[in-house]
């Protein structure tokens, strides 16, 4: 029964991160050029100039040092959220602008895998 839980509130943290998302998942393509850079492997989803969505993972038992990940963004300001995918919770956000169609993004420190949400500011200019 504990592994049903787990799985139930997966699955219940997974929706609620993709209806907080401001478009509709279906309007979201992949994006596999999206991520310039970045530690482990990645992939990632986007509706161009609104909302990207980028999973990070990494090898088990591997950590990562902070750094910078480089994004093809389109120019206009931005905020990024690092999420712990197994928690839903928020561990660092940052401002971004891009000027020149890309932009790098700071990250902490982390293990395991981690989940980073790019979402257009209220006040961007595209």
């Amino acid at each position: 029964m504990p592994a049903v839980a787990a799985v139930t509130g997966d699955q219940q943290r997974l929706r609620a991160f993709i209806e907080a998302l401001p478009t509709n998942i279906n309007e979201m393509d992949t994006a596999p050029d999206f991520i310039r850079f970045g530690p482990g492997t990645f992939r990632a989803r986007g509706k161009r100039g609104t909302c990207y969505v980028a999973c990070f993972l990494l090898e088990p038992g591997r950590k990562q040092p902070a750094g910078r990940v480089g994004a093809a963004l389109p120019p206009g300001r931005w905020h990024a959220d690092w999420l712990d995918p197994k928690t839903g919770v928020v561990v660092a956000s940052a401002a971004v602008r891009s000027t020149a169609a890309s932009a790098e993004i700071p990250h902490t420190g982390f293990a395991g895998d981690i989940v980073l949400r790019i979402v257009a500011a209220p006040d961007s200019t595209k």
